[in-house]
């Protein structure tokens, strides 16, 4: 006769012809004998099979971060984790404030679209449960306008008349309140001028970037082992030196292997500023000779696999027999000067506000803004990734820039261990972004 078995962790039963106690297919739980008169056997209740044609949903998902909002769904079968934020617009920030019906379509489509642009197809989760690791989970976000059962309010109003008249100038935040981390159930709001919901030149956004990203390089460069000098006005340079009437430059390979390596650790998405090489020779030796020491140090750079782009300076200097090797500063300054731009979209990071994240370029010490940074730290830690820096002016969405990053998938990570946290620990989900 058959012996039922029930698995003390899924709660699966099964039937068994003889011999030893079936295993279970998630192998955690004994079995235990029941009464055969019982239901139909289901088998495993947690096994991947079972997993793969079920389906997910959870509404209303608040972070751990206590700040953000969002509905989330997973089907395992398309492998698409669904975040969908849901908005109750309100256009005009006062009684007197009016925007036509075709101004109204314009901000919520740019808004709806907005979003996927930056978000979308930059991560994915992934499985590593031993036999699921060819489960990928792919985020998809979204932005949808709703009525009564919405998780923030929208409230859009024109730019300000003088700030529209200064190019470099224009109001480069929104704002996402943060009533909910102090009393949960809270609806938020979030607050936009009409043009912040597509990109314009924030040339303000450029000159920061650009500037912590030089300054991020030079502090490569004083920690390489080269001699660093400093010449006017207090620009750090590294000096190479150069034996008499010599362009070999395996000598100097360890520093600038050194600089190199710690230069690379760059954030994805930073600015791609030049490292410029200028040769100098004795006056007894030819000028060309200044230009071949630059070039052999742009070899080894070149072999090490630099990423930023490297500038052999035309003029040749005298004096000496090296290589000065500097990180350009007219490279930021050209922001200021608006020889360059700086594509900004204001939405999308307040979307990241709207997911629970908090801001880069801040250190809050007080208040709801210190409850959010801590919370968003533990999770980081627990997701086993590397945090960024409080505060820091970088290519981060959430800091000054457009590029998400790892650790920007943090409380949709967490999400998806809610959805499938009968199968699965949220620990057995590993986030597959670019990262520091």
């Amino acid at each position: 006769m058959p012996t039922r078995y029930v698995c003390t962790n899924c709660q699966g039963t099964f039937i068994h012809h003889g011999g030893p106690p079936p295993v279970c297919e998630n192998g955690l739980g004994p079995m235990a004998v029941v009464d055969p008169s019982t239901a139909p056997p289901t088998g495993c209740k947690k096994g991947k099979q079972r997993f793969l044609t079920s389906r997910f949903e959870l509404a209303c998902f608040v972070p751990s971060t206590a700040r953000g909002k969002f509905d989330c769904s997973y089907n395992p079968r398309t492998g698409i984790l669904d975040i969908v934020v849901r908005l109750c617009p309100t256009f005009g920030g006062s009684f007197f404030e009016k925007f036509k019906s075709d101004e109204k379509e314009t901000i919520s489509r740019n808004l709806i679209e907005s979003v996927p642009v930056y978000w979308n197809g930059r991560c994915t989760f992934r499985c590593t449960r031993h036999g699921w690791t060819d489960i990928v989970v792919r985020p998809v976000f979204s932005v949808e306008f709703g009525g009564g059962n919405s998780h923030f309010k929208l409230i859009v109003s024109h730019e300000d008349e003088l700030a529209k008249k200064n190019p470099h100038g224009r109001e480069c935040r929104g704002f996402v309140s943060m009533n909910q981390v102090e009393s949960p159930g809270a609806t938020d709001r979030l607050e936009l001028r009409d043009f912040q919901t597509r990109e314009f030149n924030h040339n303000v956004g450029g000159l920061l970037t650009a500037g912590n990203d030089r300054e991020f390089l030079e502090n490569a460069l004083r920690a390489c082992g080269a001699e660093i000098l400093t010449g006017p006005p207090t620009v750090p340079y590294a000096n190479l030196p150069f034996g008499d009437s010599s362009t070999e430059a395996s000598g100097l390979a360890t520093v600038l292997r050194n600089f190199v390596t710690a230069a690379n650790r760059q954030l994805p998405g930073s600015h791609p500023i030049p490292v410029l090489l200028k040769g100098f020779t004795k006056l007894s030796e030819p000028s060309l000779l200044g230009r071949r020491r630059a070039e052999a140090v742009e070899g080894v750079l070149r072999s090490a696999n630099l990423k930023n782009p490297i500038t052999v300076l035309p003029e040749v200097g005298s004096g000496k027999c090296a290589v000065e090797l500097r990180i350009d500063r007219d490279f930021e300054a050209s922001f200021a000067l608006g020889q360059r731009e700086f594509h900004y979209n204001v939405a999308a990071h307040e979307f990241g506000h709207m997911i629970g994240l908090p801001d880069e370029y801040e250190n809050p010490d007080t208040g709801p803004k210190l409850i959010v940074k801590k919370n968003y730290s533990k999770l980081v830690a627990r997701a086993k990734l590397l945090g960024p820096t409080f505060p820091s002016h970088t290519s981060s969405m959430m800091s000054d820039g457009m590029t998400t990053l790892n650790w920007h998938y943090v409380t949709v990570w967490e999400a998806l261990g809610a959805l499938t946290g009968e199968f699965l620990y949220l620990s057995e989900w590993a986030i597959h972004a670019p990262g520091a």
